[in-house]
């Protein structure tokens, strides 16, 4: 037993530890000018070294906040960026207020997490292949199982916005997965989610969230169709495409509940300082505490030591304290919100630019300046179960990642490695190692050790490794999904891999210019001696017909179109080159047969005019595979909706 001075002493030294960590996690509010020049310090660089001309933002910790700005509204640099009236779109940060609306209905008793959301539904009802339900639980984890798209999301003014009934029921995307089946980011789901809230609340999405939203939040420089009040101003947007800015020009979202909030720093500072006091604004309580508690207890996980979802916001550690964020991006547009609710701490950044990068490097200034950084447990999962060697060998393969449209010309996205993200696993059970190739130019591989249950990372000199990946069982039998946090990874066939469709593409395109050249040089000695009688191969004009179809496929798609136009419809040129992908079966077909009948005295003539065919085979086999050759015909829909 300790004596009465030295138990006093440890009393005096436990409440000085304490009042220097609570100290630590107040500074905010007792320091502002310091986390002030903390900003001023860094976000001029980073606007610098990332070549984006503004951004806004807001830090809030209990009841204080200090809202932030730096740098230009647009690249003539002529009007500088504000946290009062500059209207930045925030996209996918939209989402997060729509489930504030659910959870204010959930409060009302006018819907239950789990019942079928057909039950809500009036105008319209989902079909599914599968007989387990969607409910709500699903599609605020994006676990509904839709597939994902971005033909005919968006419109070019705010005249040509159409409800969310007829939208929903007429471009609702297909079902490709079970319900709770795995993490599937959905606008979509979220688009629903607003028109639920319209069916229970009998107000518009729009009339709802001005009314039990922004009115109590005191959010007046905010608005949920894509319009800009009327006193703010919008800063102009770029992205990059083949390494060259672009401006964004503004378009509407049909998705809104999903995707439309225009708002200032100032206004977000309302919503973020409602959550750091219990759902309470200026003694207005928006959401019971209980409530508050509930959005942030992670509802679907992949493993229970990996991060999952909550309602709508994304679980992730950082500085050993559980956060919870959501990210948004859109044309010219990148925002950030990060909420610790174990230190009350709220962030928000938005810049006019694609370039996210910026986003990471600030938050992780600030947030090694206003948390608390714990460090990781040691020994992490002592009793772990081991995994059989035949899993490694199941698990070997090509995957990826299950955000991509299926289902419509965007499937094209595939054949990108910046669009669409695949990987190689490779098994080793004698190492116990998971070997990860990124099927991407110059990606660097990596290696991560098993840890038991499922469960794989990377271990360090002093600690045990940190679970970052898992594996789940997949929709065909023998098959496993590859888990990184909460994205999901799908197996692939070999035949559907980048690397397949690569060889094939470049096999064909190599073909083609050799049948280029030849045919050149057959001109050429025809003309040097002046006879004008030429003989066709019909197997090489084919082939030049190829040629002449990616190049202008290639310069119609990256040097001409604003790829905007894409989220509107399918455009005339883009309707223009899938008609002629018909063109190219066709005449394809006819002079395979006319070969097959009628081949060349010439050996070599008929090796060439067989590697031709095989390569424009070869080059339909990826039209088809990327929908552009779209024999369900699927395409025709969009004549009455599209931008022509």
């Amino acid at each position: 037993m300790k004596h009465p001075i030295q138990q006093f002493n440890t009393n005096i030294k436990i409440l000085l530890y304490a009042v220097c960590f609570i100290t630590s996690i107040t500074s905010f509010s007792l320091e502002p000018e310091k986390i002030q020049e903390l900003i001023n310090s860094n976000l001029p660089s980073l606007l610098e070294k990332y070549s984006v001309y503004g951004c806004v933002g807001v830090i809030v910790m209990g009841n204080s906040y200090i809202t932030f700005a730096n740098g230009y509204t647009d690249r003539s640099k002529s009007q500088t960026m504000s946290p009062t009236n500059s209207s930045m779109p925030v996209a996918s940060i939209s989402k997060l207020f729509t489930t504030l609306a659910i959870l204010q209905l959930y409060e009302q008793n006018k819907l239950n997490f789990d019942t079928d959301v057909n039950k809500y539904l009036k105008g319209f009802k989902i079909t599914s292949p599968f007989s387990r339900p969607i409910t709500i639980h699903n599609l605020l984890t994006h676990t509904a199982g839709f597939d994902d798209k971005f033909l005919k999301m968006g419109a070019p003014s705010l005249n040509e916005v159409i409800s969310l009934e007829k939208y929903l029921s007429e471009n609702l995307p297909k079902i490709v997965y079970p319900p709770g089946y795995t993490v599937s980011y959905s606008n979509h789901g979220f688009a629903l989610l607003g028109h639920l809230i319209e069916n229970l609340s009998n107000l518009s999405f729009g009339d709802y969230v001005k009314k039990f939203i922004f009115d109590p939040l005191e959010m007046k420089n905010s608005s949920f169709d894509g319009s800009i009040p009327s006193g703010t101003i919008r800063p102009k947007g770029y992205y990059h495409i083949l390494s060259a800015e672009r401006e964004a020009y503004q378009d509407y979202a049909l998705t809104q509940p999903a995707s439309s909030l225009c708002t200032t720093a100032e206004d977000f500072s309302h919503f973020l300082l409602m959550l750091t006091n219990e759902g309470k604004y200026k003694g207005k309580q928006i959401l019971n505490p209980t409530t508050i508690k509930m959005m942030f207890i992670p509802r679907y996980k992949f493993n229970p030591t990996l991060p999952g979802y909550s309602c709508a916001w994304e679980e992730n550690h950082i500085s050993g304290r559980r956060a919870f964020q959501h990210t948004g991006l859109t044309w010219g547009f990148s925002s950030l919100c990060l909420f610790i609710p174990e230190e009350k701490l709220g962030l928000f950044v938005c810049i006019n630019s694609d370039k996210n990068a910026l986003i990471w490097e600030l938050t992780n200034i600030l947030i090694s300046r206003l948390s608390t950084p714990r460090k990781p447990i040691s020994k992490l999962r002592v009793n772990r179960k081991e995994v059989a060697p035949e899993i490694y060998k199941q698990i070997t393969g090509f995957y990826r990642f299950n955000r991509y449209c299926r289902n419509d010309i965007f499937r094209l996205a595939t054949l990108f490695p910046s669009l669409s993200h695949e990987i190689y696993v490779k098994g080793d059970f004698e190492e116990k190692k998971l070997h990860i190739y990124p099927l991407e130019y110059g990606a660097t591989p990596w290696a991560l050790e098993e840890i038991g249950d499922f469960l794989w990372g990377k271990k360090s000199k002093s600690y045990q490794a940190t679970p970052t990946m898992t594996i789940t069982p997949a929709q065909n039998l023998g098959e496993w999904q590859v888990i990184f946090g909460n994205n999901a990874y799908e197996a692939i066939t070999f035949v559907d891999s980048k690397p397949f469709k690569y060889a094939l593409l470049f096999s064909s395109l190599t073909i083609f210019f050799l049948n280029l050249i030849k045919t050149v040089v057959k001109i050429l000695k025809k003309i040097f001696a002046k006879s004008y009688r030429f003989s066709y191969n019909y197997a090489e004009l084919l082939s030049i017909l190829f040629i002449i179809y990616s190049a202008v496929f290639i310069f119609y798609l990256f040097l001409t179109i604003n790829p905007q136009v894409l989220g509107y419809g399918i455009p005339f040129g883009l309707f223009t080159l899938i008609i002629l992908s018909f063109v190219l079966l066709g005449i394809t077909i006819v002079i395979s047969i006319k070969c097959l009948i009628k081949s060349s005295p010439s050996f070599s003539e008929n090796i060439t005019s067989l590697l031709t065919i095989s390569g424009c085979v070869a080059f339909l086999y990826l039209m088809y595979n990327t929908n552009i050759l779209d024999l369900k015909l699927s395409f025709l829909k969009f004549l009455n909706l599209g931008y022509f």
